[in-house]
């Protein structure tokens, strides 16, 4: 008999922890492991996790925000008991002997583990910078309530544990690793560049992912009107959207920003696109321009697969998968100067940018490949 594992995850959308979630839950053999997933609400993962035939259930669950407001707290504190309850339950019903967090913003699933007397694994995702005040506690928390707990990248491992004693050997790395088949060099771009009306032969630089404030993509289009201005004739693309409202704003924020410096006709904001792989094959360069450091950077590796050369923020998890100078250039976090000049030199240069995009692909092929990420989970289990 397969063995039942209980996932709980922060969200039902489908950007980086919730696809590492579907893909890990579609790489398990079902013969040895049955999974059943809670989500706080209805989104496509849902979908997408019903599609392989997976059990999901949709429940309340106290989901952690960065938030200073005593209503907030209140109804995270107040709603916490009950979630337990109701996932204890669920647990005992249907017979769960391992329940697997995939975020550090949601405590319920440990919480209930606990309480049900079963096995539990924390895969921290996040990194956590505007939780100081909190974070040792939580921290502890984690620990305590984990059979194991996973970081997917030493930055991740720093800003939960620091230095720390790891006195019961709990903590693990696990890279995440890239579908080295659905990114592949071979990837053909031209029918996304047609759906943006773009000519075939105009270099593309873009950032792939959600409009956020840490995000950079300010930072990006302040390293694109200086790119233009030092004579780059390429176009920019922007792919992804804005969740929150705040990050709503930023979007008008951006477009008016790209008005202000007069780059309509340089500028695309693509929105959600489910051909990523098909628009990396498209780019000439990517950029991860996040001003706070990224937990890993799936992105990176994307492009990387793709064999193509990457320009990234020198912080987080790129500080692991980017051979500095070799697959791409790491730049300054706050200064959109070196960003510019290393996406021109890049642009100036084709058969140096090509050589650093098959090297990247070699170091995917080699470091990265999804294939052993889950295979090393399913071992851990």
């Amino acid at each position: 008999m397969p063995v039942p594992i209980l996932y709980v995850h922060g969200s039902a959308d489908l950007y980086g922890s919730d696809r590492l979630l579907l893909d890990l839950i579609a790489s398990l053999d079902r013969d040895q492991f049955d999974p059943v997933v809670v989500v706080p609400g209805r989104g496509p993962l849902v979908a997408a996790l019903e599609d392989m035939d997976v059990e999901v259930q949709v429940r309340s669950l106290s989901v952690l925000h960065r938030s200073l407001s005593p209503r907030y707290w209140m109804r995270f504190f107040g709603s916490l008991p009950g979630s337990i309850r109701a996932l204890r339950q669920l647990i005992e019903r249907r017979g769960i002997k391992l329940v697997h967090s995939n975020t550090s913003h949601v405590y319920d699933g440990a919480l209930a583990a606990r309480a049900a007397g079963v096995a539990h694994v924390w895969h921290l995702r996040e990194v956590h910078t505007g939780l100081s005040p909190i974070g040792w506690p939580l921290s502890r928390l984690i620990y305590a309530c984990s059979d194991l707990v996973i970081v997917m990248s030493d930055a991740v491992k720093e800003a939960f544990f620091d230095n720390r004693a790891d006195p019961l050997r709990k903590i693990r790395k696990v890279h995440d690793g890239v579908d080295l088949h659905q990114f592949n060099p071979g990837n053909d771009g031209t029918a996304f560049r047609a759906d943006v009306d773009l000519d075939p032969h105009t270099p593309l630089v873009g950032v792939v992912g959600r409009i956020a404030h840490w995000k950079g993509q300010r930072l990006f289009l302040r390293a694109a009107a200086l790119a233009i201005e030092h004579g780059a004739s390429a176009h920019f693309l922007i792919v992804g959207d804005a969740v929150t409202p705040g990050d709503y704003r930023l979007k008008e924020d951006l477009i008016e920003l790209v008005d202000q410096r007069e780059m309509k006709d340089a500028v695309t904001f693509a929105g959600v696109r489910s051909d990523v792989p098909q628009i990396m094959a498209a780019l000439n360069v990517l950029v991860l321009p996040s001003e706070m450091p990224e937990p890993w950077g799936m992105v990176v590796l994307e492009a990387m697969a793709t064999a193509r050369p990457v320009v990234a923020t020198r912080q987080g998890g790129p500080l692991e998968s980017v051979e500095d100078g070799a697959t791409g250039y790491l730049v300054p976090p706050d200064d959109p100067r070196p960003m510019a000049e290393a996406i021109v030199s890049l642009l100036q240069a084709p058969e140096r940018a090509q050589a650093m995009g098959m090297r990247g692909r070699t170091r995917c092929e080699h470091c990265f490949d999804q294939r052993r990420t889950h295979q090393e989970i399913q071992r851990l289990y």
